[in-house]
C-alpha cells in the first residue's frame, strides 16, 4: 500500500499546475504579463493581443527560427515590443563570458529601446551565404538614423543571431 501511495504522490506532482497568465496595460502603455490582478499593479485588463498569419504562428512556435523568415519574424516582433528578453532570446549566447556577455546586453538594451523601419538580409557577395542582418533604425531621442548589424549562425537546427 505505501507503494501506491508514493506512485500517485509523484504522478499528482507531475501533473502541470495551472495559473491564469492576465494581460494589462500599464499606464505607461505597455503590455504586461502577470499572474496577479491587474489593478494590483496600477494596469487595466488587456485583451489578448491578435496572432500574427497563422502560418508564422505555427512555424514560430517551434522553440527558434528554423528558417531566415522565422528569424527576421521574431527579431521584428522583439524589436517592435522593445523586449530586450525577447531580442535576447534570439542571440547565441554559447561561448561568451562574463564581460562579453554583459556588454552584448547592453547594445541588445540600446537596439531594443530604438524604432525599427526595416530588416533586410545581407549575404557573402561570392558564395550568396546569409552572414548577417541590417537593422535600419530611429533614435526615439534624436530621430536620427540608425543601421545596426547582427551576423546569423546555425546551431544546433536553428538560426541565431550573433555579434
Amino acid at each position: 500500500m505505501p507503494r501506491a501511495v508514493l506512485i500517485a504522490c509523484l504522478l499528482f506532482t507531475a501533473l502541470p499546475a495551472s495559473a491564469q497568465v492576465r494581460q494589462c496595460i500599464a499606464a505607461d502603455g505597455s503590455r504586461l504579463y502577470t499572474d496577479r490582478a491587474c489593478a494590483d499593479l496600477n494596469a487595466t485588463h488587456a485583451p489578448p493581443a491578435p496572432p500574427s498569419s497563422g502560418a508564422r504562428l505555427a512555424s514560430r512556435q517551434t522553440g527558434c527560427a528554423r528558417t531566415l523568415q522565422d528569424l527576421i519574424l521574431a527579431l521584428e516582433q522583439a524589436l517592435q515590443s522593445g523586449d530586450v528578453n525577447r531580442l535576447a532570446g534570439l542571440y547565441d549566447w554559447a561561448g561568451l563570458g562574463g564581460a562579453a556577455a554583459n556588454a552584448t546586453l547592453d547594445r541588445l538594451q540600446r537596439i531594443a529601446a530604438r524604432s525599427v523601419l526595416a530588416i533586410q538580409a545581407e549575404s557573402d557577395a561570392t558564395s550568396g551565404t546569409i552572414t548577417g542582418l541590417r537593422i535600419d533604425q530611429v533614435d526615439t531621442d534624436t530621430a536620427h538614423p540608425r543601421n545596426v548589424h547582427v551576423g546569423v549562425r546555425r546551431r544546433l537546427g536553428c538560426l541565431w543571431l550573433t555579434p
